[in-house]
Order: structure tokens, then C-alpha cells, then sequence
């Protein structure tokens, strides 16, 4: 198998990976919405749904590193951390997956990304592990949108990669994802 055909093999695991947590984090989200759990009846998967947004962002950046032609970090802390994945990305790749980001607005910069990026550090490691942190914050909508726009990076990229109904938007209508930064 050629070099080339490798990493497009292992773009698409991570891809499908990142697929499949993120369509867990959507029926967590979708439960969580049921009468029983809004009632109180039944459990808030919040802990479990957090922890699927978040491997669904980095499973996205790994493939995108992958197919950008470099080796995203697999192992320990390193491994989880947005900020260094999006900084192993070329510049083009990073304008890339910022093109369909609204950043309070307005069209999102490299460097803006890599703030909001910043505000995800530590998600995936304190939310499953929740007990063990007293202060846990899950930006929710800004990571949706991020791993939308990876999303669309990597279909724009490999259009075999989708689009995926629900998940991943056709890249022939393109869509404006709004993050906000805390203040």
C-alpha cells in the first residue's frame, strides 16, 4: 500500500470514528430533550454527551492532520490537546476549516480559532472524569460548530467522506457556524 492510500485509510477511520462520536453526542442531545429527562425522570447524560463532542472534535483535527500530510499526536495528554492538532496544520488547511466560522459575527480568523480552540482544552479529560474537577464548562455550541467546520474541511478535501445526512452538510451549500468567545 502506497503512502498516499495509507493515509487516506486511516483519515477515514479517524473520520469515521469522529463520525460516530459525534452522532452519539446528537441521540445523547436528543435525550436529553425527552420529557422523562427534562422531568428529572430519567438520567442527564451531560458527562457522557461532552465526552463524545469533545473526541469527535479531535478525531476531526487528526484526520485532517493526516490528510494535511502530517502525524497528529496519538498518545498521553498531547494527544488531546486542540490547540497544538490545529497548530500542526498547514496555514492553508487552517484558513480551510475557518472559512465557514462566524467569530461573534464576523468572519473568523486563524487565530481566532485557535482562541476558541483554547477554551475547549481539557474538555475530554475532565468531563470523563468529572468527579475528580471542580470546575467543568462545556462549550457546547462553539465545539459543534468547529467539528462542523472540520467537517466540511475534510468533505471539501475527500468528497467520498460524505456528506453524512445530519451529520455533515453538503459542501455544495455551504453554512455560516457562529461561535462566540467567552468573556
Amino acid at each position: 500500500m502506497s503512502e498516499e492510500v495509507r493515509r487516506i485509510v486511516t483519515a477515514a477511520h479517524m473520520f469515521r470514528g469522529s463520525r460516530d462520536f459525534f452522532l452519539a453526542y446528537e441521540v445523547l442531545g436528543a435525550f436529553m430533550q425527552s420529557p422523562e429527562a427534562r422531568e428529572g425522570r430519567a438520567p442527564n447524560p451531560i458527562q457522557s454527551q461532552a465526552t463524545c463532542a469533545a473526541l469527535a472534535l479531535e478525531l476531526a483535527l487528526k484526520a485532517r492532520i493526516v490528510l494535511d500530510g502530517g502525524d497528529p499526536p496519538s498518545k498521553g495528554p498531547d494527544g488531546h490537546k486542540y490547540v497544538a492538532m490545529f497548530g500542526l496544520l498547514s496555514r492553508a488547511a487552517q484558513e480551510d476549516i475557518v472559512r465557514p466560522l462566524l467569530l461573534d459575527g464576523a468572519a473568523a480568523s486563524v487565530e481566532g480559532l485557535a482562541k476558541v480552540l483554547a477554551e475547549f482544552e481539557g474538555t475530554f479529560q475532565k468531563w470523563r472524569y468529572m468527579h475528580e474537577h471542580r470546575e467543568v464548562a462545556f462549550h457546547e455550541g462553539n465545539m459543534v460548530a468547529v467539528v462542523q467546520a472540520v467537517y466540511e474541511s475534510l468533505v471539501r478535501l475527500r468528497p467520498d467522506f460524505g456528506p453524512w445526512p445530519g451529520v455533515i452538510v453538503d459542501p455544495d451549500r455551504p453554512v455560516r457556524w457562529h461561535i462566540t468567545p467567552r468573556p
